[in-house]
Formats: C-alpha cells, sequence, structure tokens
C-alpha cells in the first residue's frame, strides 16, 4: 500500500465502488484502497442498469471529491464486427466463437482498424442478448452512430504482430458486458436498438 505508484482498479464493480465511497474494508483490495497514499483510478465495469443507478453514480460523485479518479465507459464508434474462429478465452471450443469488433475515437470504417481497440462480445455474455448480432453491430458502423462500451479489460498476447495493422493496441474491452447506443438524443441500450 504504502510504496504502489498508483492504485489501478479494473474493472471496478458496483460493490467494490460502494465500498470504496463507504469506507468500508472488508476484504484485500478495500483494505488496500484505504491504507494507499498513491493516487487511485477505477474503471467501472458492470451492467448499464447497475452504472445508471442512482446510489451508483452517489458513490462516484463520493470518491471524486475524495480525489479518486474514474475512468468512464468507453465512447466511440465501430469501424466493423467479424466472428471470429476458436481462441483460448473459449479454451479452443470449435462452437464458441467470439465477435471481434473494432472500435474508434472518430467515424470510419474497416480500413481504419490501425488505430482501434478490439472489443470483443463471448458467446456466453451475447447468450443473454439475443439482438447482438454481427449484422446489427455493422450497421452501426455503417451508420457511424455512437456507442459506449463497458466491460472487462484484457491483454492479448495472442496477437502482438497485429498492432499497427488490424488493432491500435494488445489491450482489449473482453469480454464486454454492455453497449449503448446513441440515438434520438439519448443512450440506449443494444438491445433496444432499432436500425
Amino acid at each position: 500500500a504504502h510504496s504502489a505508484d498508483v492504485l489501478l482498479v479494473a474493472p471496478a464493480t458496483a460493490n467494490t465502488i460502494a465500498k470504496f465511497a463507504n469506507g468500508i474494508a472488508d476484504d484485500f483490495l478495500s483494505t488496500l484502497y484505504l491504507a494507499t497514499k498513491a493516487p487511485v483510478v477505477l474503471a467501472p465495469a458492470m451492467n448499464v442498469d447497475m452504472w445508471h443507478h442512482p446510489a451508483t453514480q452517489a458513490n462516484l460523485r463520493r470518491l471524486e471529491t475524495l480525489g479518486v479518479a474514474i475512468v468512464d465507459p468507453d465512447e466511440g464508434y465501430l469501424a466493423e464486427a467479424k466472428q471470429e474462429g476458436p481462441e483460448t478465452p473459449n479454451c479452443h471450443a470449435a462452437t464458441d466463437f467470439d465477435f471481434h469488433i473494432w472500435m474508434l475515437n472518430a467515424p470510419g470504417g474497416p480500413a481504419d482498424r490501425t488505430n482501434a481497440i478490439v472489443i470483443e462480445a463471448t458467446p456466453r455474455v451475447r447468450a443473454n442478448h439475443p439482438g447482438w448480432t454481427v449484422s446489427i453491430l455493422n450497421k452501426i458502423a455503417k451508420a457511424g452512430t455512437k456507442v459506449r462500451v463497458s466491460g472487462w479489460v484484457l491483454m492479448d498476447p495472442e496477437h502482438p504482430d497485429q498492432v499497427g495493422k488490424t488493432r491500435g493496441t494488445i489491450w482489449e474491452i473482453h469480454p464486454i458486458m454492455e453497449v449503448e447506443v446513441f440515438q434520438n438524443g439519448k443512450w440506449i441500450k443494444l438491445d433496444d436498438y432499432s436500425a
């Protein structure tokens, strides 16, 4: 706690955020938070309804007044979505395929993937979101519609040779836990999106 340069919590769950905001130290992480003198950075990842809940927002505002830096869910534009083959996180299963989705800071297309972060929709998460299809994601990309994504941060050591070619970094948002689309002046869940 005393030798850390920074305390980065990624992902920061609603439970962790509530503990930090209220000074509850009942596990290793919350005890470390209260003991550290280092700057603290939280990257929240949770269900969108939990994120928007007034209690979560109040806890985040309280933490900001205490000097904690909050990294909000990432906003950007989709470049492209593809279904990919077997991968390590899915135990190389022949039936469980991730969707690779490329997200940019500005509207673009597949040619702009060299600057993109790869975000992945896994089969286990997609099972709860039947509207998350490659077709819908590509329609959003072609329309240049802004999206907001939350999920877990993962370093993908399998693709360092692709940095600067098909991705901007080996860091990914994997798995995506929630996708929102900016439509008609407000954020809506991808499940409720209509093209």
